[in-house]
């Protein structure tokens, strides 16, 4: 169908958005890959990260950084960081508009609560994080995720690490980087109802976007491989409420792993084979 044809086409071009995300994350700190390494680097990861609880894989991307492109592990840490770091914020900004705007769940507000709930939070997550206290934080985080490396220059990467979050940070960065983000959600949630339409299955757009963020963060889970029945549970309880049955929401879940889960991961399957890193 037209429908499956533009969801394959869609997930691509969701890929290609991230890709070209980190390489703006990756020249603001002047780390110098080539777009066939940071495809490669990043469908490798996508493939790791498919196959890893909580997609864990994806720190793949760290020893492309060091490899292909003599980046150290602190200044490689800042990009796969962010990189997860944008897509979180996204699901749950997305996820909790579905909470207030689904009508099941009216009870819990409405627009307005949700914005005004969003602004505080994003001034409050604003201050916390230029606090002295969250940088310290942070840089305890890194330094035991550099440590775990095995990496001796615990301090001289922290350092690096530090200036990286300053270097991708300015306005001139964060500006296409945040397009960017919004660009590869909009791939994404338009190839989720396209094959939503491939099946048949009458919801719409907005309440399969607020079922999918939903799922997409229960399938995060560290106890869970790729989503697989995480994902699928919670879809069939979300489209429960508007009457989809539960062998159509399953249907679409599967459906759902074969483009995002086999057959992007088959393709960084392809790129880890043939860029391998050496661990």
């Amino acid at each position: 169908k037209a429908t499956l044809l533009a969801a394959l086409i869609l997930a691509y071009l969701m890929m290609w958005c991230k890709v070209e995300r980190w390489r703006v994350l990756l020249k603001a700190q002047e780390i110098p890959l080539s777009r066939k390494h940071a495809n490669a680097a990043y469908f490798s990861a996508y493939y790791a990260g498919v196959v890893t609880p909580g997609r864990a894989g994806e720190l793949l991307k760290l020893l492309h950084l060091r490899q292909k492109a003599g980046a150290s592990l602190g200044a490689g840490l800042v990009s796969v960081l962010l990189d997860r770091l944008l897509d979180l914020i996204v699901l749950v900004a997305l996820a909790s508009l579905g909470i207030v705007l689904i009508p099941q769940f009216s009870v819990l507000g409405g627009l307005g609560t949700w914005t005004a709930g969003l602004v505080l939070l994003s001034t409050a997550t604003f201050i916390i994080l230029r606090s002295e206290p969250c940088q310290r934080w942070v840089t305890r985080l890194a330094s035991k995720m550099i440590a775990r490396f095995g990496n001796s220059q615990v301090h001289e990467q922290l350092v690096e690490f530090r200036c990286g979050l300053q270097q991708v940070a300015a306005p001139g960065v964060m500006a296409p980087v945040l397009a960017l983000t919004l660009a590869s959600w909009a791939a994404l949630l338009l190839a989720c109802f396209a094959l939503i339409l491939s099946l048949g299955i009458n919801v719409s757009f907005w309440y399969a976007a607020f079922a999918m963020a939903a799922a997409g963060l229960v399938s995060l889970l560290p106890f869970s491989i790729a989503g697989i029945g995480v994902r699928d549970t919670a879809l069939v309880a979300i489209f429960g409420l508007v009457g989809i049955s539960q062998s159509a929401s399953l249907a679409y879940s599967l459906l759902y792993f074969a483009v995002f889960g086999l057959l992007l991961g088959l393709t960084g399957a392809y790129f880890w084979h043939k860029y391998p890193v050496a661990a």
